[in-house]
């Protein structure tokens, strides 16, 4: 029929096929942001094992690029995937169904359009930054972070991370078929309190730049 908009196509098989790909790379985006959290953990423990880690990290050398070019990967399948399955799942439901279901929804679910483009944003200034050829460094780091604007800036943008894992989590277990009527709360609650750990986890390093006077010095 002229003028009616055409259904979104999945780039992939199925909608089955799609969300897979979906958990597979919010999954694994999830674990390099745990490994990113344990290693800038360092700095928790002094100058000095800040220094040993990110001597490492950049001793890897084309392992650490070979990572890099996986994470872009992952990155490119969850956004393209999630934005095609969202404005599929748009076009499928009924407007009623969408009213109900957008009430129905999570604080951190609303939020998903909001959150991913924000995180974006927040690695397209974060990650330049820090891949410099001498890599991360305690002065690097304690520049960056002594200014509260660019302080306030990361803090947004790891508020979004936290709001975006919260309901990642919470969908990947339902991809799992782990979630069930009996457990869904306690799923919920644990999802929460994971993406918050992480999110508090990697704040605490610019908070403690601005607000500790002896931190990394």
């Amino acid at each position: 029929m002229e003028g009616r908009a055409r259904p979104v196509r999945l780039p992939f098989a199925s909608t089955v096929v799609s969300q897979a790909l979906m958990a597979a790379s919010g999954a694994g985006l999830t674990m390099f942001v745990l490994l990113h959290l344990l290693g800038n953990a360092a700095a928790y423990l002094g100058r000095a094992a800040f220094l040993a880690y990110a001597r490492h990290l950049h001793g890897l050398g084309p392992l650490l690029q070979a990572m890099e070019l996986c994470l872009l990967l992952l990155a490119a399948t969850h956004v393209v995937t999630g934005t095609m399955l969202t404005l599929h799942n748009l076009q499928s439901r009924p407007l009623p169904y969408r009213v109900k279901a957008i009430r129905a929804a999570s604080l951190s679910s609303r939020l998903m359009p909001i959150s991913g483009p924000l995180i974006l944003l927040f690695l397209a200034a974060h990650v330049p930054v820090f891949r410099r050829p001498a890599g991360p460094s305690p002065e690097l780091i304690l520049q960056l972070f002594s200014h509260p604007g660019t302080v306030a800036f990361y803090l947004l943008g790891l508020a979004a991370l936290t709001s975006h894992l919260s309901h990642g989590l919470w969908s990947l277990f339902q991809t799992l078929g782990l979630h069930s009527p009996r457990h869904d709360q306690a799923l919920r609650r644990i999802a929460a309190i994971v993406s918050l750990a992480i999110g508090m986890g990697l704040a605490l390093i610019p908070l403690s730049v601005l607000l500790w006077p002896g931190f990394l010095r």
